[in-house]
């Protein structure tokens, strides 16, 4: 089985929720993102655009997923079979082994397990497909060839928080004079 050769840093600022969250998730990636000279950075309004990242590496990856949805499927919104969504993205590279491992940094009140689709023969996803924690301490972890960076705006629209932290991403990684594909 091939292992994974390069890591994605992924983040949904959706996962902001408050002024506290912002500020931490600022403290946090801020050092990582100074500090790593990225193959590639992409920001954009949705997390299915992560494809501009993903697709263009030849050999499989492993993300780290700051987000407050795991992503992988939403039976009754975002199956598989609707085709590559933003709130199926993960699932979709887990299913083609275009992704071979993905830690999910979530939030306490993140919906952790509605994913599982067992009356689905074609579905093989399963609770533990994924690494699932709830410290953003966990991101310090890893090393990151490419960074994404999403809005979400149908699940920030009235989260300031989130939206000033996608504003702040984008302001901090231009100080750093890192070349940006930002696609609307």
């Amino acid at each position: 089985m091939l292992e994974p050769t390069k890591t994605v840093l992924s983040i949904d600022v959706d996962w902001v929720s408050d002024p506290r969250t912002f500020k931490n998730l600022l403290e946090t990636v801020c050092p990582i993102i100074k500090n790593t000279s990225f193959d590639k950075i992409v920001f954009s309004q949705y997390h299915k655009d992560i494809r501009h990242i993903i697709d263009e590496i030849k050999d499989p990856v492993y993300v780290v997923n700051i987000d407050h949805h795991h992503d992988i499927q939403y039976k009754d919104t975002d199956p598989l079979h609707r085709g590559f969504l933003s709130g199926n993205w993960l699932g979709h590279y887990l299913i083609k082994q275009k992704v071979l491992g993905a830690t999910w940094i979530a939030n306490y009140n993140s919906l952790t397990n509605a994913f599982q689709n067992f009356a689905d023969p074609n579905s093989i996803l399963i609770d533990d497909i994924i690494k699932i924690v709830y410290d953003l301490e966990e991101v310090k972890k890893h090393k990151y060839d490419s960074l994404f960076v999403c809005q979400s705006p149908h699940h920030s629209i009235n989260n300031m928080s989130a939206f000033c932290a996608y504003e702040a991403l984008l302001v901090l990684v231009r100080s750093f004079d890192k070349e940006i594909t930002l696609l609307s």
